[in-house]
């Protein structure tokens, strides 16, 4: 849809902003350009789709803050405390085997 979009921009002539007179769609800047694809493909879309996009909205009432649950706490503890058990026989292996 873009390359087709982009092909029917590049047979219609515009008008230059900077001198007013009429020019191909490939002489204008890339900005110009850019300008132009993005709300023909807009304009198509809202034909073709009847939207241009999709919004979902959920609503909610409460949330679960990690904190407050008890899994979650214990889980971070016992990682924190293995990661530490880790690295004091980590040392200790180290200075065994260079020593």
């Amino acid at each position: 849809e873009y390359d087709w979009t982009k092909d029917q921009l590049s047979r219609e002539m515009f008008e230059d902003e900077n001198t007013g007179q009429k020019v191909s769609f490939y002489e204008l800047s890339e900005g110009e350009q850019a300008r132009l694809v993005a709300g023909r493909l807009s304009t198509y879309s809202k034909n073709a789709y009847r939207r241009t996009k999709v919004t979902e909205e959920i609503t909610r009432k409460e949330t679960v803050c990690m904190r407050e649950n008890d899994f979650y706490v214990d889980t971070v503890r016992q990682f924190r405390d293995k990661r530490y058990e880790l690295k004091k026989l980590t040392k200790v292996w180290k200075k065994k085997v260079d020593g």
